[in-house]
């Protein structure tokens, strides 16, 4: 009864914040892997990146011009004001 009453009183507060860096830290994971690499770069890396700044800090960071397409730029953008704000 008592491991139940926790578990509501969390769902009721919310994710602590370890519980938020450990979903953040496993989202990165996975998508790194789901979505592979550009230019020896990951594509997940890159597309957070893409919704972090404008074109030419991501040209003077990266050294080149990427634009997320389809699923990964959905996933990136809603990772970036679910995360990143």
């Amino acid at each position: 009864m008592h491991n139940n009453s926790f578990y509501l009183f969390n769902m009721a507060t919310g994710p602590s914040e370890a519980e938020k860096e450990r979903m953040r830290i496993a989202t990165n994971y996975m998508n790194r892997r789901k979505y592979g690499k550009h230019k020896g770069h990951f594509k997940w890396d890159l597309a957070v990146s893409y919704f972090r700044m404008d074109n030419d800090t991501f040209f003077s960071v990266w050294g080149f011009n990427f634009v997320p397409e389809g699923r990964l730029w959905e996933e990136a953008k809603d990772y970036r004001w679910k995360y990143l704000n």
